[in-house]
């Protein structure tokens, strides 16, 4: 039981370290050593330990769990090996979510050497038994051309299934397909009505193309309080475009009330996240090393700063960007960008 196990594993941990005037720490990390590959695991929770008697017992339905603990480090120390095959004998045994599950480790090489051949050979597996979520990644497969060939109108057929069936990844990248023309002819009516389908259902991806679509009047009339909307949701679960996006509307005053330093807010949120965009903005409109950057950054959007390491108006550093082509404009929006 697992109570025993760790009694006991505490007692050798202690005994070893006392004999051998060993830290406590240390004689843990020697313990360890001894104990990881008697592939009986000390510290994990109780429903872990109840679906590894149910897991070697042929359950199915637990062998793909247990996998998941393990691949997920919950209740369990994260293994994708150990992940991997249990994923494989429930696989084997026919479950679609652990032939979906071994499918997902091949593709992204987590535990077995990556392979997209394999990937779609366990994504077809599981979508024979009308698996919604291994639909919806085998028509991303198609899309990008990943170990099958490339094949936007199957992807859109398989998008199609999953997103009938309440898929919202599907659903979302249905979207996508409509309003850039991939497979189907561009109907931007029909992205929309995708894009809110999963948005509604919070989708953060879709809430920030659907916003796009509220700003820029495709497929929609017009509002810009309704992609102000859409922004916040996508923005407030750390999508990074949308914050980008509703920090433009806050510097533009466009759906909401003109407020730079709002607008600051969340270009940081998105430059902390990788947006190049944002980040150029702060680099260049602040010496990093400026002892009162933040307050520096919300002062210059109107006015010259007044910093003697920040000396730069908007319009010089925008003009100055401009004439060597690097970018069109700070405030670019990003737009309804291919992330399938």
């Amino acid at each position: 039981p697992l109570s025993q196990r760790k009694a006991y594993y505490q007692q050798l941990i202690s005994a070893f370290s006392d004999l051998n005037f060993y830290s406590e720490d240390f004689g843990k990390q020697i313990v360890d050593g001894f104990v990881s590959g008697l592939d009986m695991p000390v510290s994990i929770s109780q429903e872990c330990e109840e679906l590894i008697k149910k897991a070697m017992e042929g359950d199915a339905v637990a062998q793909n769990d247990l996998a998941s603990c393990y691949y997920n480090g919950k209740g369990i120390e994260q293994n994708y090996t150990e992940a991997v095959k249990w994923y494989r004998k429930a696989a084997e045994l026919g479950n679609s979510w652990g032939q979906y599950n071994l499918g997902g480790c091949y593709y992204y090489g987590e535990g077995v050497e990556q392979s997209y051949e394999k990937a779609v050979q366990w994504y077809y597996k599981a979508v024979e038994q009308k698996n919604e979520d291994a639909l919806n990644d085998l028509g991303c497969c198609y899309f990008h051309g990943e170990g099958v060939d490339q094949d936007y109108e199957e992807a859109v057929r398989l998008f199609q299934k999953a997103a009938e069936k309440g898929n919202i990844e599907a659903q979302k990248n249905l979207g996508i397909c409509y309003f850039n023309g991939y497979g189907v002819k561009r109907k931007y009516g029909l992205a929309v009505e995708w894009y809110r389908k999963a948005a509604e259902k919070g989708l953060a991806e879709a809430q920030k193309n659907l916003g796009y679509c509220y700003y820029e009047g495709k497929g929609v009339e017009q509002c810009y309080e309704k992609a102000v909307h859409w922004y916040r949701k996508a923005a407030e679960k750390g999508n990074m475009v949308a914050q980008h996006n509703l920090g433009n509307c806050y510097y533009k005053g466009d759906g909401v009330e003109q407020n730079y330093e709002e607008a600051v807010k969340w270009y940081r949120n998105a430059a902390k996240q990788g947006d190049s965009y944002a980040q150029f903005f702060f680099k260049y409109f602040c010496n990093e090393n400026c002892t009162q950057y933040e307050e520096r950054i919300k002062t210059s959007f109107i006015s010259s700063l007044d910093c003697q390491l920040c000396t730069a108006t908007l319009q010089e550093i925008i003009a100055q960007y401009q004439e060597n082509e690097i970018y069109e404009n700070i405030n670019i929006l990003y737009p309804n960008i291919l992330d399938i």
